[in-house]
């Protein structure tokens, strides 16, 4: 158990542990830690050898030892924070400080942040807690706070240890064991700000909630009258935050009285805008956000313009609770409205410097994008940034600063400035921003703001002074209008240096290659960063290059020097294949994963190309790192789903995932079986897709490249292209970054989409054809390469909807994907043929005998794929062509679950309907459907094989339904039929379609059904012909005829079922002899001019007189 002495070094408040027979020195030293004397604890650190020499501390350390020993590392740390964090400054001996300590920081291939504040202190707690503590539990606790901090000052975030996870949780336990429900709370709390750093999202909200649980903290988002606007005269309902601390009045912590040593809070001072929205009502709404009642809720009570204040532990989690609304919406105002009460509810009770001032830099952040508040934001931001140094009485002093430190997601002094340079560069003040990037020595920013001021020579020379030694420091880059002069070279670290040359490829790209691989070599393969961009520029050659060549050539060029390579992908064409570009991309990537692992835009693009050599199994490892990473990212789902699918098609030998050593088996995939068995359970679950917020991003028509028998086209990138700038509101154009830059958020410019329609559903029997894929970039060029059939990867940023056949062109038949019958016109809705559509003649593919093992291995890889798809459509709930994969998988008969089919119809149509502005003619532009999938859906609700109903059901291959889902699909094709198709569209099939469903219902609706044959017959060339027009030839005549034969035919079975319940009635059951007499006697009359010789005109008549 952890002893009262660890406890008050954990959370900076002292308890006099007096029930324990600790030494004096022990008791003393502590005691200087939690009063902030962290110089005098560090300078009575003589007891014990320095941690920077090569002789290693005894292994073998009393428990006082031990004590002080972690004292020091706590002091060093804490001086490190206040240092680079919180301050107020302290005066530090400059043996710290050295550019060797920054070196030596580095990890994972990924620099530290080269004017961090004496960096030794960082390294000295690392030193001090590296080895062995046998006496002392908490020290696990404090090495989880120091690899926070070294997480922070990274370029990018790497890996933790894997020995952290397990003595944490370990600890956790004996806490809750011990009622120790606050210090539970805040390990809870730290672990999940860890996993926040680390992209880690969905972890990192378990830990806040559980957090929240343990420590008693009860909170609801609900409704409350109120007005926020001077003006208002009628009460609204406000979004509200009610939150109770739990009774802390038996626990030795308590609440701290409100100081006046708090961030200044500036006004609003808007002509229409309140301060903060004003309740006019003493109770919460009786209705909360969820749909439930207040009334037993126990936070009914509270009013809430008087709202009880919290504890700073309670605070803390709910910044992090709001921190998880922000991680899991995408970027829009919903997503304001939900994280402003959370901060509301904290600025209303200041109960700790740093807790305020984090929840003062999410409003500002909130504050940013609205016009009325975005003063107040930024005067906000540098206030804050202005506050830490200072350390006048009128601030709080280290100790509050410090004390719940931990719990927030405070940035550094300079990530803070950093911010405000980028709160600038958005207001367009490029020159202030310019001087704080030059400050902070930060070269990319500085290179992307020059090149905002379209200056690209200017970031050039910027960058060649830094790499010759001609410029060294920020003031002289802030002297107004001298030329750089020469000077001694300045000594600089590897990776520094050779991030350096990576900004100055991606500024020259003719001589991208090189700069590169200079790189990469200078750093002694440590970069990421290098690593990255060479595996970008291969990439980017690949697009360009032949598919392959022959092996002379492709060797020469792989053994010349760097020197003599070609410095771009236009070059690389002429002397490598694609094949080996891919290969050389492919090494890179590995390469900068395993220097630093958390990188999903490279682990997606890598994924891309082990796609392009088909190698399955290393592309399904790579998007299943990439959605480990970012769960939201609905490209890397849909680019899983793919590749289970064409790695089931591989299963028995046909379209097998080659690799270059054949001999190796391939690997059994890893399969989650809850996984499994959800997939298998589709139907019986009907998961509900949350509607996700994303802007749909249109595709744009693909030109079809001529040559070969590939039935299919992969879109993919022409180029991706590293960034020079971190931040890019300083790029233009924007450019896929090989360096640190955040996942796109949902709804940007960077934001995905899939690509085109997929393959036809060739056979239910025979499997799924067309599961795409997806690339990410934001590149504003895009090519299309032949590929295998039914593989896709879709350019994220594809903009115009592909064009739908005219009505004087009638679609092309082809097998994959199903043509769309719906056409559209600039001025005027033009229907589709309602001509019955051709029989196709359908090879099948050649047998497999399957062995029962790969029978199941193939329907493992199919459901794997739907359950990607599944997880997908939560991110991408507009997304259309994610939809239309999602759809054929659902009809496989491996997976088959019809009911999600239906679902998944109707959302393509709702999406490609509301994808056109032309919103007043019904049918708009993208607006095609599937008529196959949906007569394929029909024939299952017409025909179903009921779970019960069969003696031998394995032999139907899996397709079976229970009679639950089977009315589910009738109740979910009606609505299709009647809110989504029948308002939108008027074909002839559309309308014989709707007619067999309305005969699959219980009871059958024989006049309705009647009603739509006759709709089916008018929307058809027969029924649109007209006396002046006629039929132009003998073919048209004869479809014309058959279109009257299947309505008379239709007719005929169902009138007698009319006459029989309409004159059960009492009603008139004959008035469907009357419709069809009239539609054959009109239909003569209009024809009798010009076919009445032939045939089928008397065959007509005889029908008309039967009638």
């Amino acid at each position: 158990m952890l002893s009262q002495l660890e406890i008050n070094l954990l959370t900076l408040e002292w308890t006099d542990p007096s029930s324990e027979s600790e030494s004096e020195q022990s008791i003393q030293i502590v005691k200087d830690v939690v009063s902030t004397k962290f110089l005098d604890v560090l300078s009575r650190s003589g007891d014990f050898p320095s941690p920077f020499s090569s002789s290693s501390p005894s292994p073998e350390l009393s428990r006082d030892e031990e004590l002080r020993r972690l004292c020091l590392a706590i002091s060093a740390l804490y001086a490190f924070i206040q240092q680079n964090w919180t301050g107020p400054s302290l005066d530090i001996s400059s043996e710290y400080s050295g550019d060797e300590f920054i070196g030596q920081l580095a990890c994972g291939g990924e620099p530290a942040y080269h004017l961090v504040q004496s960096p030794g202190l960082l390294l000295l707690a690392q030193r001090y807690t590296s080895g062995s503590f046998n006496h002392l539990q908490g020290v696990d606790w404090w090495r989880l706070r120091i690899a926070t901090i070294h997480q922070l000052i990274l370029d990018s975030p790497v890996l933790l240890p894997t020995h952290l996870d397990s003595p944490l949780d370990s600890l956790s336990s004996l806490l809750i064991k011990a009622d120790q429900l606050d210090l539970t709370g805040r390990l809870m709390l730290e672990r999940g700000m860890i996993l926040h750093y680390l992209q880690s999202n969905k972890k990192a909200a378990d830990y806040f909630v559980e957090g929240a649980r343990v420590v008693g903290l009860e909170y609801e988002l609900t409704g409350a009258l109120g007005r926020r606007t001077k003006f208002q005269q009628v009460d609204h309902s406000q979004l509200v935050l009610l939150a109770q601390s739990r009774d802390r009045s038996s626990s030795p912590s308590k609440l701290s009285p409100i100081k006046m040593s708090m961030p200044e809070t500036l006004a609003l001072n808007d002509d229409t805008l309140l301060e903060h929205t004003i309740y006019t009502s003493s109770s919460p709404s009786p209705n909360n956000t969820n749909g439930g009642t207040l009334s037993s809720s126990k936070l009914s009570h509270i009013n809430p313009s008087s709202q009880p204040p919290l504890h700073p532990l309670d605070q803390s989690i709910l910044l992090s609770l709001c921190l998880n609304v922000r991680n899991s919406s995408p970027s829009h105002g919903l997503t304001s409205e939900q994280m402003s009460p959370y901060i509301s509810r904290i600025l209303s009770h200041p109960q700790n410097w740093s807790i305020h001032t984090t929840a003062l830099l999410l409003r500002s952040r909130l504050e940013s994008t609205r016009t009325r508040t975005v003063e107040r934001s930024t005067l906000q931001l540098q206030a804050l940034v202005e506050q830490i140094p200072a350390d006048d009485a009128s601030v709080a002093d280290a100790g509050e600063r410090l004390r719940w430190f931990w719990g927030v997601e405070m940035p550094s002094k300079w990530a803070l400035e950093k911010e405000l340079a980028e709160r600038y560069m958005s207001l367009g003040v490029v020159k202030s921003a310019l001087e704080i990037y030059e400050k902070l020595e930060m070269w990319e920013s500085v290179v992307g703001c020059w090149q905002s001021l379209e200056r690209p020579q200017k970031a050039i020379q910027i960058v060649r002074s830094l790499l010759d030694g001609s410029l060294e420091s920020a003031e002289q880059i802030q002297a107004s209008g001298k030329e750089l002069n020469g000077k001694e070279k300045k000594i600089m670290d590897p990776v520094r240096e050779a991030k350096l040359w990576c900004i100055l490829g991606d500024l020259e790209p003719p001589s991208a290659r090189t700069h590169y691989e200079h790189a990469w070599t200078l750093s002694g393969h440590r970069s990421a960063r290098a690593a990255r961009s060479l595996g970008f520029w291969y990439f980017n050659a690949a697009q360009s290059a032949p598919p392959s060549l022959p092996r002379t050539s492709s060797s020469s060029s792989s053994s010349s020097s760097p020197a003599s390579s070609p410095s771009s992908p236009e070059s690389a064409e002429s002397a490598e294949s694609a094949e080996d570009l891919y290969k050389k991309a492919i090494s890179y990537f590995t390469s900068s994963l395993t220097l630093s692992p958390l990188s999903p835009r490279t682990l997606f693009i890598l994924g891309v190309s082990q796609v392009r050599l088909q190698d399955w199994n290393g592309a399904r490892e790579s998007f299943s790192r990439v959605v480990g990473i970012d769960e939201d990212d609905s490209e890397g789902w849909s680019n899983l789903g793919s590749v289970y699918v064409r790695m089931a098609g591989g299963v028995g030998g046909e379209a097998s995932a080659e690799r270059e050593d054949e001999s190796e088996p391939e690997a059994e995939p890893e399969v989650d079986e809850e996984e499994l068995k959800e997939g298998e359970n589709a139907e019986e679950q009907e998961d509900k897709v949350d509607d996700g917020d994303e802007d749909e991003q249109k595709d744009r028509s693909s030109d079809p490249r001529p040559g070969g028998d590939e039935l299919d086209e992969l879109h993919v990138p022409s180029s991706v292209t590293p960034a020079v700038a971190e931040h890019a509101t300083h790029a233009t154009p924007a450019h896929v970054s090989g360096s640190r830059a955040p996942v796109p958020s949902r709804g940007s410019d960077a934001t995905s989409v899939l690509g085109t329609d997929l393959g036809a559903l060739e056979s239910v029997s025979d499997g799924v054809e067309g599961v795409g894929l997806s690339t990410s970039t934001t590149s504003t060029s895009n090519s299309i390469l032949p590929v295998p059939p039914s593989e896709y990867i879709v350019n994220r940023n594809e903009k115009t909807p592909p064009a739908l056949p005219s009505s004087s062109s009638p679609p092309t038949q082809k097998s994959s994907p199903p043509k769309s019958t719906s056409v559209t016109s600039p001025s005027k809705t033009v229907k589709p043929s309602s001509a019955p559509p051709k029989t196709k003649t359908k090879t099948k593919p050649a047998a497999r005998n399957l062995t029962t093992a790969q029978r199941a291995q193939k329907k493992q890889y199919k459901l794997l794929a739907f359950r990607a798809l599944q997880q997908g459509l939560k991110h991408a709930y507009s997304n259309w062509r994610m939809w239309t994969n999602y759809l054929y998988i659902a009809l496989d008969p491996d997976v088959f679950a019809p009911l999600e089919a239906s679902r998944a119809f109707s959302r393509i149509v709702e999406e490609r309907l509301n994808s056109s502005s032309n919103a007043g003619e019904g049918l708009r532009e993208g607006g095609g459907v599937d008529w196959e999938v949906l007569e394929r859906l029909v024939e299952i609700e017409e025909s179903p094989k009921i779970v019960g109903d069969w003696e031998d059901e394995d032999k139907l291959g899996g397709m079976t339904m229970t009679k639950e889902i089977h009315q589910s699909l009738q109740k979910s094709l009606s609505t299709l039929f009647t809110s989504t198709l029948l308002p939108n569209f008027s074909t002839s099939l559309l309308y014989t379609l709707h007619a067999r469903h309305l005969l699959a219902l219980t009871p059958k609706r024989w006049g309705e059904a009647f009603d739509a044959h006759l709709q089916a017959y008018r929307a058809s060339p027969a029924g649109r012909i007209t006396a002046a027009e006629g039929i132009p030839d003998e073919e048209a005549w004869r479809e014309a005829v058959a279109s009257v034969d299947e309505f008379v035919q239709a007719a005929e079975e169902i009138g007698p079922h009319i006459e029989e319940t309409e004159g059960a009635e009492g009603g008139d059951g004959g008035k469907w002899r009357k419709s069809v007499k009239s539609v054959v006697k009109t239909f003569l009359g209009r024809t009798r001019k010009e076919w009445s010789e032939e045939r089928e005109f008397g065959r007509l008549e005889d029908v008309l007189a039967e009638l």
